[in-house]
């Protein structure tokens, strides 16, 4: 049997598309190593070809072991685990719509519509091949950051914030950024193998990217921004680059400390009237400002354990601003008891252990960057999002994955949730064709 043929005969058997060029070329190295060895015995090229394929086995049962090996997965528990925090997040919504029927208005409905929907984004990405982006990253983050700049100018204010029309959804620029982080993550990727040059190119596109989010949410800036510059440090890390890996964090570290010290020395500058008079509510926990921060403490000292208790839903419902958005988690522990906020952000730490568990198991570095950069939005925002509503943080417009009433956020966070489960769907798949020592034979695969 002529390798070709054995070849061919072998990747018939293995169903992913995706891995029969890679499992050909491992076999073909194979093949012609140990045809070396027979010549060195003494063979002809020939003849150590022959008894070197005959060594390999039969194609047909070697075909179906890397069948076996080589095969798309499914984190059934990942998709379980998201399922339950969305059904968890449908009841709560009914919940709030029944009892807040004045304040919720339609807004119930539309945030279920948005969870069923973006659910099934989430499986569609799920069977998407985010490799793509290991390829043409820096490409698609140029039109990304040009787009989100041109569209600047017609962008619509609503109640402070910023919003992209799209047909007839809107959408808010911190989440459309948000799309960003993983996507950043995989421009590192690209520019692996380059010395400082990546490094400047790097910054660059922080720095593009954050003040674009930044003028339209500081709190979605800083977020974002400690995402990407987390994706940078793992990046340099793992020694992607040629460069003084310790001198390169040591700066890194130094322009840090410095920016905070300068934001710290200059905020009544740099942020907004109402951010600085946030702020000092906080720190003196009295003011105007610091109302709905007082509101959240008196509603989660009313909740009961298990179930709703009539007086803190009457707040909730009375004077609780934010309450089906950025102070969810209070109308959670309100609605539902102190054991329903545990349990929701149980669930959350356990689903974000759990991405950045299959992002640090990738063998494939674009996969781990990838996740790691959903992992880290979804953990900060998770983090922020509880610590404000139970008085740890200043009230922010930063949100609670999947449980918050924020349309465009929802959806946005079950891409991200996709992009997780794609890359454990082919953590077993190679993703590049192995190099080898010769000149390769032309196969075609049928």
């Amino acid at each position: 049997m002529k390798m070709e043929e054995y070849l061919n005969k072998v990747t018939e058997q293995i169903r992913c598309r995706k891995a029969r060029a890679s499992v050909a070329g491992e076999l073909e190295n194979h093949i012609l190593d140990q045809m070396e060895a027979y010549k060195q015995e003494g063979l002809e090229e020939e003849e150590a070809l022959d008894k070197a394929i005959i060594q390999m086995g039969d194609p047909v049962e070697v075909g179906v072991s890397f069948d076996r090996i080589h095969r798309p997965q499914i984190s059934w528990s990942m998709l379980i685990l998201v399922g339950v925090i969305s059904i968890f997040s449908i009841i709560l919504q009914v919940i709030l719509r029944s009892g807040m029927t004045e304040y919720v208005g339609h807004m119930a409905e539309r945030q279920i519509l948005f969870i069923l929907v973006g659910y099934l984004l989430m499986l569609l990405v799920y069977y998407l091949d985010y490799s793509f982006l290991g390829k043409y990253a820096v490409q698609i983050g140029g039109i990304f950051l040009a787009f989100m700049i041109v569209t600047k100018p017609f962008r619509i204010g609503l109640n402070g914030a910023n919003f992209i029309m799209i047909g007839g959804l809107t959408f808010f620029v911190p989440f459309v950024m948000c799309l960003f982080v993983p996507l950043f993550g995989a421009i590192l990727f690209q520019y692996r193998g380059e010395g400082y040059r990546a490094i400047g190119k790097s910054i660059v596109w922080m720095a593009i990217a954050t003040v674009i989010v930044m003028e339209a949410s500081l709190p979605y800036a800083v977020l974002i921004g400690v995402s990407m510059l987390t994706l940078f440090v793992i990046a340099v890390e793992k020694e992607w680059f040629k460069i003084n890996q310790k001198k390169v964090l040591g700066i890194t570290g130094i322009g840090v400390g410095l920016l905070i010290l300068l934001t710290i020395l200059f905020a009544e500058n740099m942020l907004k009237n109402y951010q600085v008079d946030r702020i000092k509510a906080f720190i003196s926990q009295s003011g105007e400002q610091n109302y709905m921060a007082n509101m959240a403490k008196m509603i989660l000292q009313k909740s009961s354990m298990i179930g709703g208790n009539k007086e803190a839903i009457g707040l909730v419902t009375e004077s609780l601003s934010g309450a089906n958005s950025e102070m969810i988690f209070v109308s959670i522990v309100a609605c539902m008891g102190i054991f329903a906020g545990i349990l929701a952000a149980g669930l959350l730490i356990f689903m974000i252990q759990k991405i950045f568990r299959i992002s640090f198991g990738q063998k494939n570095q674009l996969g781990m960057i990838v996740g790691c950069g959903c992992g880290m939005l979804l953990m900060m925002m998770s983090f922020f999002s509880i610590i404000q509503s139970i008085g740890l943080f200043p009230i922010s417009s930063v949100v609670l994955p999947f449980f918050s009433n924020s349309g465009s956020g929802t959806l946005v966070f079950y891409v991200l949730m996709g992009l997780v489960l794609s890359i454990y769907r082919y953590q077993n798949i190679p993703m590049t064709q192995p190099q080898g020592k010769r000149k390769k034979l032309k196969i075609t695969f049928e």
